[in-house]
């Protein structure tokens, strides 16, 4: 049971270092953002970005509590993050399309999107280390 916790554990580092590098650079990309305009579909990435922190709060607990039926719940959440983003990236690139003098605006919150598409898919990743450390069987909780 140790191996497997401390396998699990370092591969659960390394998502965490991953989250953290997209967090920084959404950071990067809203201080680079004109503040005066932070409009578009900003309500959509902050439930995108709402969701993920559920998330990751759900993830961690899982973990604590070497809690398998947390972390598969957690993982299947992941589609409510692929949909948000989904229709963001559509949204965006409908407005790219129609009203061209915003596409440094769009193309911002897009990559803001995809940041935050990635973030869901590491708390996945977690969730399913989680699984393997207490159940010594690889999921595929797709």
């Amino acid at each position: 049971r140790d191996v497997l916790e401390i396998i699990a554990s370092l591969h659960i580092s390394n998502h965490l270092e991953r989250i953290g590098d997209h967090a920084k650079d959404i950071a990067n990309i809203v201080k680079g953002m004109d503040p005066s305009d932070f409009s578009g579909l900003m309500n959509q990435l902050s439930e995108m970005s709402s969701v993920c922190n559920d998330r990751f709060i759900k993830v961690m607990e899982a973990y604590n509590q070497r809690d398998v039926e947390k972390a598969k719940a957690c993982a299947n959440e992941d589609h409510d993050v692929d949909d948000l983003n989904h229709l963001a990236s559509s949204s965006l690139l409908m407005q790219l399309v129609t009203q061209p003098d915003i596409h440094m605006h769009a193309t911002h919150l897009l990559w803001i999107a995809y940041h935050l598409e990635r973030i869901g898919d590491l708390i996945k990743n977690i969730a399913e280390r989680v699984v393997f450390m207490v159940t010594a069987k690889t999921p595929d909780l797709d």
